[in-house]
């Protein structure tokens, strides 16, 4: 109702500016708590779709005009660009899980080698505790 009263460009810069003010009181919030990736995956995940529609939303305007006047003169063409948008469609959206992904990936390789660091330190620790033990006990003999 907001656009239709302001009108559509000052409307759709409204709905925009709110969208981005609530991800950005989650950003805040997520930085506070100490959750920096999950900021950066946010970030990324928001410039990625905000390209990925873009680039949609170009296309699609582009193609149905192309493909308007393609069959205009070739009635039959349609069977040639409805596989091009499914395969060009599936492709991107692949190219998106895939980035997706490796960042999950990437965050889950970081948190276990946390891990596996700080089970060597303990090892480690247990190791001279159990060394220390023996020599009291070589000691004591």
């Amino acid at each position: 109702q907001l656009a239709w009263y302001t009108g559509p460009t000052v409307g759709g810069l409204l709905i925009a500016t709110f969208a981005n003010v609530t991800e950005l009181i989650i950003s805040i919030i997520a930085l506070k708590n100490g959750m920096i990736r999950v900021v950066q995956l946010t970030l990324l995940g928001s410039i990625l779709l905000t390209c990925y529609l873009y680039c949609c939303a170009f296309f699609v305007v582009g193609f149905t005009y192309e493909s308007r006047s393609v069959m205009d003169v070739y009635p039959l063409a349609w069977i040639l660009f409805v596989p091009f948008i499914i395969l060009t469609a599936f492709t991107v959206l692949n190219l998106f899980i895939g980035v997706i992904v490796d960042a999950m990936q990437t965050e889950h390789e970081s948190a276990a080698s946390e891990e596996r660091e700080q089970m060597i330190n303990d090892n480690e620790l247990i190791l001279n505790e159990i060394r220390a033990l023996r020599q009291e006990l070589s000691a004591l003999k």
